[in-house]
């Protein structure tokens, strides 16, 4: 048995639906919220009940900012006062600003999404250090879609929608319940899907690179051959714009592969290779923090940053995918205490302090002392030029 909360519909506000059931937010409660789900799965309970025992249950968030969770990991069940069997989950309430699929479209930039291509890079470590822990956890995050995370402005990651996930508990299996087929590996298109970690190294890679392109899909595009193609059918005979550029047809004003540094090009062109081992999350979050670490800063545009290994800087020259903010939005705000990373900039909570302006004097107005200085100058050059 697992702890289970009764809610009344009187009790909570419709905070978003999916296709699993919907989410609610509780009256008089900022920091939790309810997934009731429709239809309610048999193994619910038992699930539950296994998830609350594993490791990602007890994790946290990131160490500068004390509400930033991982994860949105159920801490109880929950049912409805009419009703005996548990039919949702009590979940941590992310009070963050977008999810990554509206980020990563080309209608969903907005002063609340990350501005800086920097945080753009957090975003993508973020993600891969997560996968990297929940592998280590041996948990299979099956459905890698952007529409299961959610990101501050300041890049900080939260993967939701954790119940799909897969795992093992006291011999037992609890596979993963869906995945999207544009960030799913060619494997997952048979008829029976064995979810894999091997399959989610597979959509993390589409994932980041993504992120790294400033939001296009390294799938996406018609075939060279001529043929109608989706994206899916992309995936499925290993068009990309990494590993075989030449397979699909140039996009106007699209980033180019190249503008990836050399190490995480490398991995990209592994991921997507039918041919070779994939690389794992940790391999990827390595990268990405090395990558992190060496950006440079444009000289025209505080957004831009881009590889030490360019002559210049890419969002200039193409696509400007990160104009510069507006004076109110330059930098990050944090809120309620976070400390911002000092390795992502200046905390903009810092206040600089100014002397004030001295008093102004009329144009061409002089000090008294300055003007008999001056005098006296013009003596001891007369006095010197008298022969």
């Amino acid at each position: 048995m697992v702890d289970c909360l009764a809610f009344d519909y009187d009790d909570l506000s419709e905070l978003g639906q999916g296709d699993e059931g919907t989410v609610f937010a509780i009256h008089g409660d900022e920091l939790l919220a309810v997934k009731m789900l429709e239809p309610v799965p048999p193994d619910l309970e038992a699930r539950l009940e296994a998830m609350l025992a594993l490791a990602p249950a007890s994790w946290g968030g990131d160490a500068h900012d004390p509400r930033h969770l991982f994860l949105a990991w159920p801490g109880a069940g929950a049912r409805w006062v009419y009703e005996d069997t548990v039919s949702g989950l009590v979940l941590p309430r992310i009070s963050h600003d977008v999810s990554l699929v509206s980020a990563l479209g080309p209608d969903g930039r907005s002063p609340r999404q990350p501005a800086r291509y920097l945080d753009w890079v957090r975003m993508a470590k973020g993600i891969a250090y997560i996968v990297e822990r929940l592998h280590e956890a041996d948990v299979v995050v099956g459905d890698m879609s952007p529409r299961n995370i959610l990101v501050t402005r300041e890049g900080l990651v939260t993967l939701v929608d954790v119940d799909s996930m897969q795992f093992h508990f006291r011999g037992r299996m609890f596979p993963a319940t869906r995945f999207t087929p544009e960030y799913a590996p060619p494997e997952y298109a048979s008829a029976t899907v064995q979810y894999t970690k091997d399959g989610d190294r597979f959509g993390l890679a589409v994932l980041l690179v993504q992120i790294l392109l400033g939001g296009d899909h390294p799938f996406e595009g018609a075939a060279t051959a001529g043929s109608n193609t989706t994206l899916v059918d992309n995936i499925r005979t290993g068009r990309n714009r990494i590993a075989s550029p030449a397979s699909l047809m140039p996009v106007p004003r699209q980033p180019p592969g190249k503008i990836l540094p050399r190490e995480i090009h490398a991995l990209a062109r592994r991921a997507f290779s039918a041919t070779r081992e994939r690389p794992s999350a940790a391999e990827w979050h390595a990268a990405l923090t090395n990558m992190w670490v060496r950006l440079q800063t444009c000289s025209s545009n505080v957004n831009h940053q881009f590889a030490q290994e360019l002559l210049a800087c890419p969002w200039c020259a193409g696509p400007d995918l990160f104009p510069p903010s507006a004076p109110s939005d330059a930098a990050p705000r944090p809120r309620g205490g976070r400390r911002v990373d000092p390795a992502a900039g200046v905390p903009s909570n810092l206040t600089v302090h100014r002397s004030p302006p001295s008093a102004s004097r009329p144009p061409g107005a002089l000090a008294p002392l300055g003007f008999i200085l001056l005098i006296a100058l013009v003596l001891l050059i007369a006095i010197g030029a008298t022969p």
